[in-house]
């Protein structure tokens, strides 16, 4: 659990409690995106899916607009192919929070956690399967 004290009314300040898991295969999944452009300015995204006790990137699908339908039948063709993961974890993207993800984890998903995974890189802070997709293989840089 996350216990919060309120110092202002504009920000919670507090500790998160880490998600325990277990050390094998499906056990969790992360989602996330990276966005670019291409040089005639055309923007582009790429939904990653990364196993997070293998660092395996277990999809990279690119397109220009992806919804949270294209999410979920994703999804399901990945769970279809390697088996179903333990926890799906999330950032609070339009996409991750959508009715139709809602609808598809009630329906056959799997335990869906929205949480904000953030980790810093150089200064910045950077969601985990972003970092994966970057080819940091998954190492935290905590300098």
């Amino acid at each position: 659990m996350r216990k919060l004290s309120f110092a202002d009314k504009s920000r919670a300040v507090g500790t998160r409690t880490p998600i325990l898991v277990e050390a094998k295969v499906n056990a969790r999944w992360s989602l996330d995106f990276v966005h670019d452009q291409f040089a005639l300015g055309r923007r582009f995204r790429i939904l990653n899916i990364v196993d997070d006790v293998t660092r395996e990137c277990l999809a990279a699908i690119p397109d220009t607009s992806i919804s949270g339908k294209r999410v979920a039948r994703e999804l399901t063709a990945l769970m279809n192919a390697r088996g179903k993961p333990g926890m799906i974890v999330s950032d609070n993207g339009t996409e991750f929070t959508s009715n139709a993800i809602l609808a598809w984890q009630q329906r056959d998903g799997a335990e869906h956690c929205n949480r904000v995974k953030q980790q810093h890189v150089g200064g910045a802070v950077e969601p985990s399967a972003s970092r994966h997709m970057r080819g940091n293989g998954g190492e935290d840089d905590t300098s």
